[in-house]
């Protein structure tokens, strides 16, 4: 395991080497001074690894959230495209009205060809003729809604 040294520490190392001192301090002066500055290379390099490190995570998040956004988003557009492509599409025509028609008999001729119920199918046409009371008269035009196949 390598020991890791602080600023502090070895700013105080050379500080204690700086002092006056004769030639065998002069030697062991020369050694602590080269040893501090293996040490600071030492520590330099752990850190520009570090610094490599970080970015390249950083740099390989950025490119996992990118694919799985890009990824994700196609893959639902993809899966709503087939769920709207299978759905029938409502169309609409005009029917003339013959003497004894009501909306009932109407809505009980064409509501299962639409996929409504008989009630649901009155309301509807209700709702597109734009009928508040829903009575018809013979001879008129009257909108109906199917389902295309």
């Amino acid at each position: 395991m390598v020991k890791v040294l602080r600023a502090e520490d070895v700013l105080y190392q050379i500080r204690m080497s700086q002092g006056g001192m004769g030639q065998s301090e002069a030697d062991g002066k020369y050694n602590s001074q080269r040893h501090v500055r293996k040490m600071m290379r030492l520590a330099c390099r752990r850190r520009v690894r570090r610094q490599r490190i970080h970015k390249f995570i950083v740099a390989l998040l950025l490119m996992i959230a990118f694919c799985s956004g890009f990824f994700g988003r196609t893959l639902f557009d993809a899966y709503a495209e087939e769920e709207g492509s299978s759905a029938p599409s409502h169309y609409y025509t005009s029917i003339r009205l013959e003497p004894g028609d009501n909306l009932w008999k109407i809505a009980d001729r064409y509501a299962k060809e639409a996929g409504y119920s008989v009630s649901q199918y009155v309301e509807e046409l209700k709702r597109i003729n734009q009928l508040p009371d829903g009575q018809v008269h013979s001879g008129k035009y009257l909108t109906i809604v199917y389902l295309s196949e």
